[in-house]
């Protein structure tokens, strides 16, 4: 018989949930702010940006601890962000646009390029950074689009737990 690793067990999903549940609450404030004040309504997409690109850190901050948790070390995290389902039309993983998108979120006002791994994610669902461009919408939002059914940041906590629970399982199969 296979003895469980204490790790096994998802301690950190509480906090995340906790994050979501305060953004949530943020977002219905946005959300009433704009049914009172229409002209409020043009700013709602710079007010929201931030906020889901908080999701998107604290997912990367779970994601990572979660390597962590199970291999005690970060390295090769690459390879596991890969072991997710691929994205429809591309060879990318839902936790790979996670990790990309939160990427993308600290880094997009730098004065240097994003990194090739960020950027390579995002030209690859085709996702625009350039926000120079006449039709640009943020990643963020695109990437939501992609990964979540209306934007439910419960569609992103049912990610982040299937991909632990899996890594886990592979990790597992593999001591036997």
């Amino acid at each position: 018989m296979v003895k469980t690793h204490w790790r096994k067990f998802d301690y950190r999903i509480a906090s995340v949930q906790y994050i979501f549940e305060g953004i949530e609450y943020s977002i219905s404030q946005l959300k009433q702010r704009c049914k009172e004040n229409p002209v409020y309504a043009e700013m709602y997409g710079e007010e929201l940006e931030p906020m889901y690109g908080m999701v998107f850190i604290s997912l990367q901050n779970y994601i990572n601890s979660s390597i962590f948790d199970l291999f005690n070390t970060l390295n090769n995290k690459e390879i596991r962000y890969r072991q997710d389902k691929v994205i429809d039309k591309s060879t990318k993983t839902r936790i790979e646009l996670i990790i990309g998108l939160a990427n993308y979120f600290k880094h997009r006002d730098d004065d240097r390029d994003l990194r090739s791994g960020t950027s390579n994610i995002l030209r690859e669902l085709d996702i625009n950074y350039n926000d120079d461009s006449e039709d640009y919408y943020s990643p963020i939002y695109l990437g939501l689009e992609i990964l979540t059914e209306n934007d439910r940041l419960s569609d992103l906590i049912s990610i982040i737990k299937e991909w632990r629970a899996n890594l886990w399982e592979v990790e597992e199969k593999n001591f036997i």
